[in-house]
């Protein structure tokens, strides 16, 4: 569970990576944050490195640096710019021992993207595979429920865990319609009315 001083934290970090960006260049910095994340997810060992405290400050500057140097070749003079920040803040974060705080300020960025594009990013956990009929038709709704000019993105993963229904969470906003999740309501609604400690 993140604690709240993480967040913060997070959240000075992720708006010091994207100031003075504009929408194109915000887009561009998380499309570069999320690929550099998806490089990480790859190779376990060099999060292990990154992420250990064990290991020495000089030695995991020195995998952050042969990292990005092997990066930097393949980036554009646009995207290069931007790399840089990465470079700095992922240096800083290695430093400070808080590299585990990546992922969340990707999270922070990508919020920070979408907010600026109008874009409602929301994450649906459904107790097994929807169709694409089913989806384009929740999508549909979910779109008609927020504002004109906002477009929703879904992501879409699948739980065998959950018995029935589906979990939406988007930003601070967490829906359990799952059946757990319905009768846990109904206990606090029946605790609330007393009628279940009569029942007791």
């Amino acid at each position: 569970m993140r604690t709240l001083k993480n967040k913060r934290i997070s959240e000075r970090y992720a708006l010091a990576l994207v100031a003075g960006l504009d929408s194109e260049q915000l887009n561009n910095v998380s499309s570069l944050l999320s690929d550099f994340l998806g490089l990480l997810a790859d190779n376990r060992d060099l999060i292990e490195v990154l992420g250990c405290r064990a290991y020495s400050k000089t030695g995991q500057q020195g995998v952050v640096s042969d990292l990005f140097q092997k990066i930097r070749p393949q980036l554009t003079d646009t995207q290069l710019e931007l790399w840089e920040r990465i470079e700095g803040l992922t240096s800083l974060l290695v430093d400070g021992d808080r590299f585990f705080l990546l992922s969340e300020i990707e999270q922070l960025v990508i919020g920070f993207k979408n907010k600026s594009s109008r874009v409602l990013s929301v994450e649906v956990t459904t107790s097994r595979l929807w169709q694409d009929a089913e989806r384009r038709e929740f999508e549909g709704k979910l779109n008609k429920l927020c504002a004109r000019e906002t477009r929703v993105e879904i992501r879409w993963q699948e739980n065998s865990a959950l018995i029935d229904g589906l979990i939406l969470s988007c930003g601070d906003f967490y829906f359990d319609g799952s059946l757990a999740g319905r009768l846990a309501a109904l206990k606090h609604t029946l605790k609330g009315d007393g009628i279940l400690r009569t029942l007791s």
